[in-house]
Parts: C-alpha cells; sequence; structure tokens
C-alpha cells in the first residue's frame, strides 16, 4: 500500500492520533481518495506531510510512513521462502548481496560496520530524482521533508527483515526530494539483533 488518502487516515487512526490531528491534516482535502487524479493526490500528499511534521513527533511519523508502505516482500511468500532456504547458512554479507535478486531492494550492500546501506540510484539521466511511484512524473516544485521517505523506508526496512530473518531499524536517510536533486534516495538500516 502507498500513501493513500483512505490508507493514510486508516492509519493514523489505528496509530491513536488524535482525531482533531487528524482533522486537521485533511482539512481542504476530506474528499479525497484513491480516485482521486495523481496530481490532487499528490497536493494532498504534500499537505499532509507538512501538518504532519507540525503536529507530530518523528517517532509517531516514523509508525504511520512505516505502516503506509508497499511492502513488496512479504514473510509468507513462496520467493521470500525459496530465497530463505536457499541462503540460510551463508554470511550475512551474502545474503545482503543476494538481496539484488529483488528488483524493489535496488542494490543493497553491507557495510564495514554492519549497517545495510541502499542507494536507490534511477538511470543516468533521472540521476537524484525519486523512484516512488506515487510521485513518478509529477515536478516538485518545493523540497518535501524526510517524512514522506519513511514510507519508502518502511518497504525497505519489513522486505530485509523478512528476506533476512533479522529486525532492523532505518537510522538515515537522505532524499532528492528534501534535497530537491542534490542526494540520491539513501536508506541506512541498522542490524537490531
Amino acid at each position: 500500500m502507498a500513501i493513500l488518502p483512505e490508507k493514510l487516515k486508516q492509519v493514523l487512526c489505528e496509530q491513536g492520533v488524535d482525531s482533531g490531528i487528524v482533522k486537521k491534516i485533511y482539512e481542504g482535502f476530506e474528499e479525497y481518495s484513491s480516485k482521486t487524479p495523481k496530481r490532487k493526490r499528490v497536493e494532498f500528499i504534500i499537505h499532509a506531510i507538512k501538518e504532519m511534521d507540525n503536529l507530530l513527533d518523528v517517532y509517531t511519523r516514523k509508525r504511520i510512513m512505516e505502516s503506509c508502505s508497499c511492502s513488496t516482500i512479504r514473510a509468507n511468500d513462496k520467493n521470500t521462502i525459496q530465497f530463505i532456504n536457499a541462503t540460510r547458512n551463508l554470511p550475512l554479507g551474502d545474503r545482503v548481496q543476494r538481496l539484488k535478486e529483488f528488483p524493489h531492494l535496488w542494490n543493497p550492500v553491507l557495510q564495514e560496520d554492519g549497517t545495510i546501506l541502499i542507494r536507490c540510484d534511477s538511470a543516468p539521466d533521472d540521476q537524484n530524482k525519486c523512484n516512488c511511484f506515487q510521485l513518478r512524473g509529477i515536478e516538485i516544485k518545493e523540497p518535501i521533508s524526510l517524512t514522506y521517505c519513511m514510507c519508502c523506508g518502511g518497504h525497505f526496512r519489513v522486505s530485509c527483515e523478512n528476506l533476512l530473518g533479522i529486525k532492523l531499524e532505518i537510522i538515515k536517510m537522505a532524499s532528492p526530494l528534501e534535497s530537491m536533486g542534490k542526494e540520491p534516495c539513501t536508506f541506512m538500516l541498522k542490524c537490531l539483533e
């Protein structure tokens, strides 16, 4: 799932966000849904992110956005189970390198300090553009905070946890949205086990 208006509202409620805050996030966008044209949905998303940045602490925003993620690699998926069985006895570095077999995980690398670095590089002519399908083809005219990127961070974290069988935490992010194209989409995950 992605950051669709009805999904976000559901997650906000599930996370126990005060109804007054939810109302403020949706103010002026009450009728928006997944059927709303993409450009209009993006307007809502940008508004919602700004409101969440102003009204919620970073821990709450992270939980909300990670819950909105489209974690495409599920723990009980046939390909996941096959991958786990085939890599179970390999060292972590080798397992991380094999994650490249899953195209939605880009090119993860195990760093010397034990963190996993995922850098989403686009084609050369698209360097430092957001790879989120929801924003593809939409011109971004102002920086969007890293809160938005916590959704993709959730995708990477949950997918890697499912494939590697270890608990992870996102400890660092960089974004072409926040940097207006100066930095690539980058996530660093720390092993918690």
